[in-house]
């Protein structure tokens, strides 16, 4: 899933990067959190935001469950 996330959102980056804003946008993913992004390429860049992007549709079904958004680390 998330490879499927990241190369899609590679896909936006190089062939229509508006596109891309506007997925962000629309996902409600807060500016601040894509600016940081820093990649040295494309393909770094998708992952990243990839990452983002994740997160914060994960924050966004744990409030309307009311449940903790913490992201699981494995560790127990």
């Amino acid at each position: 899933c998330f490879n499927t996330v990241t190369e899609c959102l590679y896909r936006l980056i190089m062939e229509d990067f508006d596109g891309y804003l506007n997925l962000m946008y629309a996902a409600d993913v807060p500016e601040k959190a894509f600016e940081q992004v820093e990649a040295s390429d494309s393909v770094d860049a998708a992952r990243q935001s990839a990452i983002v992007l994740i997160e914060r549709e994960w924050k966004k079904v744990c409030a309307r469950l009311g449940v903790d958004a913490s992201i699981p680390t494995g560790d127990g």
